[in-house]
């Protein structure tokens, strides 16, 4: 199940992309793109073909994925979550075996020191390792919205770009404002999933961990 998550991490976001494109293409000049589709027709070999759609899905998803993780705004901010753990005395930030320079510091690693509490208790505590699959599930999730929001960026520039190359020649303004119109709800839709995943892995993550600490403290 980890192998086929890992897959679809990747290629997923890919496969959208170039779904998306053509869709928003087409919709933009469908006479056109259909004029290069055929050129090339007569000209392919349909078997590398196939072997360069399936790199190229997996290679522009990990470019988006790529993109995504440079903006530290995407993480998932747990630094009040550790925050109310260190008040309610679950966890210490002494017991962190990492020299934090400050609390500043100890609180910027947030997403580092909360994946490593859960990690650390995944194979010993029942509550966590319970819980794995469907964290796995919602953080894939997550990625695949944010990968494919960065996607519908692209999308938006590469239509924006065929339009300069074209002159806007044979293209109704009509087709313009609809495929320029679709992308940019493509891209509102995939940032609402992110957000709406990124909060639910959130609110997962930290439910699972304060219900896990507290057994722990009252066994002990």
């Amino acid at each position: 199940m980890n192998d086929a998550y890992s897959l679809f991490r990747y290629t997923l976001p890919g496969i959208v992309f170039i779904l998306e494109l053509t869709f928003c293409l087409l919709l933009l000049d469908f006479d056109g793109i259909l004029k290069i589709l055929k050129s090339l027709q007569n000209q392919t070999d349909y078997t590398l073909l196939g072997i360069f759609i399936t790199f190229f899905t997996i290679g522009v998803g990990s470019i988006f994925t790529l993109i995504y993780r440079s903006f530290p705004s995407f993480k998932i901010d747990y630094s009040s979550f550790l925050e109310e753990l260190n008040k309610q005395k679950l966890i210490s930030k002494t017991s962190i075996p990492f020299p934090f320079k400050d609390e500043n510091e100890y609180y910027e690693n947030a997403w580092v020191i909360t994946s490593a509490i859960w990690y650390e208790r995944s194979e010993t505590e029942n509550e966590i390792k319970g819980s794995k699959e469907r964290s796995l599930s919602l953080a894939n999730l997550m990625h695949n919205a944010a990968a494919s929001m960065i996607g519908s960026f692209f999308i938006f520039l590469i239509l924006i770009f065929y339009l300069y190359y074209k002159h806007c020649q044979n293209i109704l303004f009509t087709n313009f404002i609809l495929s320029i119109s679709l992308s940019i709800s493509l891209f509102a839709a995939h940032l609402k999933s992110f957000i709406e995943s990124k909060k639910a892995l959130k609110n997962f993550t930290e439910l699972v961990i304060w219900d896990t600490l507290k057994k722990s403290k009252k066994k002990s």
